[in-house]
């Protein structure tokens, strides 16, 4: 029982220091706009351990940013997947649960997603976003065609979706989250229910 205990607080305490540092991280990235010039010193200074403590947590710098990315994507992936445990499928003609899950998870996380927006990294954020979906849609999940849907290549239908959505949460981010979750979850509905065909594109007076 007392080594249950002992691992349980060494457990919590690696936690709250990995927490630490991902913050401090995240803190000099929004600072400086870039994660490229952070020192492991600046990390570890802003988080209030020595070096010794970051290494003994993190390879090197990289592999506590791979850390974040981490965190951002297996968000986004528990948003699309948790919704399907007690449902086969998810019908697309109402408030959809799994976009609600996916805004209510990027506000929560506004700071990460606000640094990784900000890396010029390779694979952005935005790439790695769209690998997930095309890894869940292809293997896990599929878009299921209503019948009086005329025969649409499956992986245009699914591009087409994926680039939408994260078009208006790469919008979301750049805006400084100037709306909130549930707002962005609305609009996504009503941009799914209304489709662009049922629009008509007009010239504005005085252009062209």
């Amino acid at each position: 029982m007392i080594l249950l205990l002992i691992s349980r607080r060494q457990e919590r305490k690696k936690l709250q220091s990995i927490h630490a540092l991902k913050k401090a991280f995240i803190q000099l990235i929004l600072e400086s706009g870039d994660s490229g010039a952070i020192t492991v010193s600046e990390i570890a200074d802003r988080a209030d351990f020595n070096r010794s403590t970051f290494y003994f947590h993190y390879k090197d710098k990289n592999d506590l940013l791979e850390d974040l990315f981490h965190d951002a994507i297996k968000g986004v992936k528990e948003s699309l997947i948790i919704p399907f445990q007690n449902k086969k499928q998810i019908s697309l003609s109402d408030v959809i649960p799994t976009t609600r899950l996916l805004f209510e998870h990027i506000e929560k996380n506004k700071n990460l997603f606000r640094a990784l927006h900000a890396i010029p990294s390779s694979p952005s954020l935005y790439e790695r976003l769209e690998q997930l979906y095309w890894s869940l849609f292809s293997e896990e999940m599929f878009l299921l065609k209503h019948d009086s849907i005329p025969d649409v290549d499956y992986e245009l239908i699914l591009s087409y979706q994926t680039n939408a959505l994260l078009g208006l949460i790469k919008y979301w981010v750049q805006s400084d989250f100037k709306f909130s979750s549930n707002y962005m979850c609305d609009q996504m509905t009503m941009i799914i229910l209304n489709r662009p065909a049922d629009m008509v594109i007009m010239k504005r007076a005085g252009a062209m």
